[in-house]
């Protein structure tokens, strides 16, 4: 039997309140779970991306020609601190050489793979490369390093992944042309790519050369700017690139049928020099996240220079170690331009928006219009709230992000619309919680939209909705409403 005191703590306004936020604060539960459960689908999604680009190619980034020449140093004497006289050499190695000019001409055939539910975009680029290497200071380099052998010259192309490789034309230096080997001759250098021999021995001055690479990818393509100039010029059919790296194009052109950008850097936009000797500086692909023995860290390109501290010593460079040239690469991502995980994880953010505004929609009716709402129907539509994330991210798997939001809000006010028809049989209570259902889902979608503008219009719905409140309630006597019920038995 209830006493008065029970009937009156029933009845409080303050004890609906904290009712209220307490099953607000415990549907918060499960609208974790679902932004666990899009992480989920996120990681079953990367797989497959994974799965598809282990076998037709992944992203790739490709860099070069370099033109490496062997050498032969000088013996070195020298008088140790012991008195002693010793020497050190001959010992060979190689002296790496970058374009003076670099261009790349590149046309990217897009299409979609399907593993499952899921798809990702590939491409197969057919990429021209041609430019101009200066050989007219090499003779002046070698009197102090040591005996060149131009005969033994070679030049070498590097690429993130050969699986991705379809082919690979002669290269023309000056007169002459050599055909390519699969791997690279100097490993030291570029870890993956492919090598030509080339005879510098009758050659002087500034000599082209012009190459053709067709590369299988996935989701996006790079370049290092290993010229002194280097240019790249892009085209492609998929209509909605985003251009990422070091560098963003210095013009494009983007429409519905596709893209066409072009980049321009020059060697003083990077961070390293036009040759190097030896293993100074090294580009070598490795999964991201792969330490290197020597020190340092790779980067997001799979790529990595080093120098040795040997080398720094003698060029009076102690800061060289370690410095990472990947971080010069640029290029375009083929990736779809809205990622409906991240969409449905933003969404889930707002779960405690939705929830907490419609209880406080119906607490209000029990208010205005003097109605007894059970907590258990508070909880069957906080549910039904929490469910509209899991339709939203179960139908934005197979149809677009918009199209998914509309559905799963639709059926979810009619849903709860419904309910509230049945249980409270008010037409007028029913068209106002469709009204504010409808009004709250329309405005998370815009906030949705517009990320730009999210906090802005964020603070001003939340000013606006409390001075809705203000004003709806001004005339409630808060006092006499526990005391009415109580009067009356309810």
């Amino acid at each position: 039997m209830d006493t008065p005191v029970k009937t009156a703590v029933r009845n409080s306004p303050i004890f609906k309140i904290v009712v209220c936020g307490f099953l607000g604060l415990l549907l918060m539960i499960p609208a974790s779970m679902v932004q666990d459960l899009v992480r989920d689908r996120s990681s079953l999604k990367s797989a497959a991306t994974a799965e598809i680009a282990s076998k037709w190619g992944a992203s790739t980034t490709l860099a070069g020609p370099i033109l490496s020449i062997p050498y032969a140093s000088k013996e070195v004497r020298y008088l140790t601190p012991n008195g002693i006289m010793a020497q050190t050499g001959p010992k060979t190695g190689f002296v790496h050489v970058l374009p003076s000019e670099l261009s790349y001409e590149t046309s990217m055939d897009p299409s979609i793979r399907s593993r499952g539910i899921y798809d990702v975009t590939v491409y197969r680029s057919a990429n021209v490369i041609r430019g101009k290497f200066d050989l007219e200071w090499l003779s002046a380099l070698f009197e102090k390093l040591g005996t060149p052998d131009y005969s033994k010259a070679l030049v070498t192309i590097g690429f993130s992944d050969s699986k991705g490789v379809e082919a690979v034309s002669e290269i023309t230096f000056g007169s002459a042309s050599s055909p390519f080997v699969p791997g690279s001759e100097i490993r030291g250098v570029l870890s993956n790519g492919t090598s030509a021999k080339i005879d510098l021995s009758s050659m002087s001055g500034t000599v082209s050369f012009s190459s053709e690479i067709v590369l299988r990818g996935s989701e996006w393509m790079k370049f290092v700017p290993l010229g002194k100039t280097t240019s790249v010029k892009m085209s492609s059919a998929w209509p909605n690139p985003s251009f990422d790296g070091a560098f963003l194009p210095s013009s494009r052109t983007v429409n519905e049928s596709g893209f066409q950008a072009e980049w321009k850097i020059l060697d003083y936009n990077r961070n390293f020099p036009q040759h190097w000797v030896d293993n100074a500086y090294s580009l070598g692909y490795v999964p991201t996240g792969v330490s290197y023995e020597g020190g340092g860290n790779w980067d997001g390109y799979g790529m990595m220079a080093e120098r040795s501290m040997k080398y720094a010593s003698t060029t009076q460079d102690s800061e060289a170690s370690g410095l990472n040239i990947g971080n010069s690469a640029f290029g375009v991502s083929l990736k779809p331009g809205v990622d409906s995980y991240s969409k449905t994880s933003r969404t889930v953010n707002y779960a405690i928006l939705i929830v907490g505004l419609t209880f406080v929609a119906f607490f209000l009716m029990e208010i205005l219009h003097k109605l007894r709402i059970h907590p258990i129907q508070y909880l069957l539509v906080g549910f039904a709230l929490v469910v509209f994330y899991t339709l939203t991210l179960s139908l934005s798997e197979h149809f677009s992000f918009d199209l998914a939001y509309l559905a799963s809000a639709t059926l979810t006010t009619a849903l709860i619309t419904a309910y509230v028809a049945v249980a409270f049989k008010s037409k007028a209570l029913t068209a106002t919680i469709a009204a504010i259902l409808g009004i709250l889902y329309a405005f998370i979608y815009v906030i949705l939209s517009s990320e730009d503008y999210a906090l802005l219009l964020w603070s001003f719905g939340i000013f606006l909705v409390l001075a809705l409140l203000m004003y709806a309630t001004r005339n409630v006597d808060w006092y006499a409403i526990g005391e009415k019920r109580t009067e009356n038995g309810d």
